[in-house]
């Protein structure tokens, strides 16, 4: 059965896709499935990311379905999006949009987090890249009604 859907549907097991972005952000992407909606789109089932920053920060990623699109460099997950990262926040939404050429992330709604300050929640996230005046530097940004419940560390 699973050979017959597999002919009919034109699906890809386990695709992986690297690349590295004009600000040296290294970009890996895998998935449990695909299947190509055109020449430069496809449609992703289970997936997996990691953006790792030259300045050895790390974001992975996971997502139920995610669509990329190599045409407008770009890649939209939904289904659930979880998003943990290298300074210890776990931060969870419904979609986000990555940029595949540039280190440019945005959440398309609101998230909540759990992370070393506490429990934060807000309209929406974005990382981008910031200026550190020695370097290139990047930043998470939280917008839209941000409240932090403080946890200090004993």
């Amino acid at each position: 059965v699973e050979v017959a859907a597999i002919l009919r549907e034109q699906r890809i097991k386990n695709p992986d896709y690297s690349g590295m972005t004009s600000d040296g952000t290294a970009i890996t992407m895998a998935a449990e499935s695909a299947r190509p909606d055109t020449t430069d789109q496809l449609t992703a089932q289970g997936l997996n990311a990691r953006l790792q920053t030259p300045d050895g920060g790390i974001l992975d990623l996971t997502a139920g379905t995610g669509v990329i699109d190599t045409a407008a460099q770009r890649a939209d997950m939904s289904g659930g999006v979880r998003i943990e990262t290298s300074t210890g926040y776990v931060i969870d939404t419904e979609e986000l949009t990555s940029a595949l050429d540039a280190t440019d992330v945005q959440t398309g709604g609101a998230i909540t987090a759990k992370g070393p300050l506490g429990d934060l929640s807000a309209g929406r996230m974005a990382l981008r890249q910031g200026d550190a005046g020695n370097g290139p530097a990047y930043v998470l940004v939280f917008k839209g009604g941000v409240k932090l419940v403080y946890t200090p560390q004993n």
